[in-house]
């Protein structure tokens, strides 16, 4: 199965988007699953085991669409949205995934997008929480896992 997983949002959403991935591992161990996320924050994959693939969203719109002419050739089994804005709901679209889960966090709990009804859609709650419900609309039934990131050699150093 192949994945691809997207958040575009600042450092520190980006670091809790981290629990959610990992439960994502646990959900579909055998999968080949790629990150998109913004390039500043790159470094905080740079030497995870298990994500191969970084594709390092740029604000403009004409990155975007090469983005999506890469995604297309790579046949994505499932597209993953974990905040939906407009501009993410379209970037999440052109990967013309099998299948998309869009996690618009609307209070008023409507499905916006996705494929299937996200998992405790419209309460309020933890960042962290609100994506690993996107992995719970899979079939995720374990306890929320901690963030983790894996930074690049280069940080390490400086650490």
């Amino acid at each position: 199965m192949r994945i691809l997983a997207i958040k575009c949002r600042r450092l520190g959403d980006t670091v809790l988007w981290t629990a959610a991935l990992e439960a994502l591992l646990q959900q579909f161990p055998d999968a080949e699953i790629d990150l998109a996320l913004p390039a500043e924050y790159a470094a905080l994959f740079a030497s995870h085991p298990q994500f191969k693939t970084l594709f390092l969203v740029k604000g403009d719109k004409a990155g975007r669409s090469d983005l999506g002419a890469q995604w297309r050739k790579r046949a994505y089994d499932l597209a993953l949205v974990f905040h939906a804005s407009p501009s993410t709901l379209a970037l999440g679209r052109s990967a013309r995934a099998k299948k998309i889960l869009v996690h618009h966090h609307d209070r008023r709990g409507k499905n916006f997008g996705s494929d299937l009804r996200i998992a405790n859609l419209g309460k309020p709650m933890p960042a962290t929480e609100r994506d690993i419900n996107v992995v719970r609309t899979l079939g995720f039934t374990g306890e929320a896992p901690n963030t983790r990131i894996y930074c690049a050699p280069e940080w390490k150093e400086r650490a």
